[in-house]
């Protein structure tokens, strides 16, 4: 049993000494493409394996506490609860698949061709000229992971479709960064009641691309 605990110990403290890193990391650096890859990966290891090492404990604490049969009880009924939530609520397949998703969405911005899309539409402003498309997808090729900061400064977000030629539609969510020539983009994931976030893009020189086919975007912060 005692060694049970000292494994126990040891993967608390690797799990400490890994969070610290992230934190530092994240204090000192802006959440660029390897930052912000770091941080949903950080994400699924935050929501997943500290969630299980935290039912883990309860449950050696359940078996081994020499306590009265009542607490021990207790501690066994925290573990169903925590568990019952680790499955519904913080799902690592759920965590991982999300991820997934991103890695799909940012290699489908970095790989778009302007052959490919039939018109580009930013709120109700049609880009249909193959000029006009090939500057936009130079733009969103540049693309990069984002993790916008909490009270991050942008501008009035503005809807944007790609309209390709097969019929697809992507959907994106665009915001001008302060006092930058860039956009942080969202990617929209449709649902029937709405829709959920498919992640964050960082993409430079998009709002200077845009202002020269005549479509500045807002700057009402």
């Amino acid at each position: 049993m005692n060694k049970v605990l000292k494994a126990l110990k040891t993967v608390l403290v690797v799990s400490i000494i890994f969070f610290g890193l992230i934190l530092i990391y994240g204090l000192f650096s802006r959440f660029t493409e390897t930052a912000a890859i770091v941080s949903n990966l950080f994400g699924i290891f935050w929501n997943s394996i500290l969630f299980f090492v935290f039912i883990l404990i309860l449950a050696v604490l359940g078996i081994t506490s020499p306590s009265t049969a009542s607490k021990r009880a207790l501690y066994l009924s925290l573990v169903g609860v925590a568990a019952c939530l680790f499955m519904v609520w913080q799902s690592p397949q759920e965590n991982i698949t999300r991820f997934q998703e991103e890695v799909q969405n940012h290699k489908m911005l970095n790989n778009l061709k302007p052959t490919d899309v039939s018109f580009i539409v930013i709120d109700n402003v049609f880009f249909t000229k193959a000029e006009q498309i090939s500057l936009i997808v130079a733009a969103l090729n540049a693309s990069t992971w984002f993790a916008p900061r909490k009270g991050e400064c942008m501008g009035k977000e503005a809807q944007m479709s790609i309209v390709f030629h097969t019929g697809q539609v992507v959907r994106l969510h665009i915001s001008h960064l302060c006092n930058e020539d860039a956009v942080a983009l969202l990617f929209i994931k449709p649902l029937p009641s709405g829709f959920a976030s498919g992640g964050n893009a960082y993409v430079p020189k998009l709002p200077s691309t845009l202002e020269g086919l005549g479509y500045p975007l807002s700057m009402d912060y």
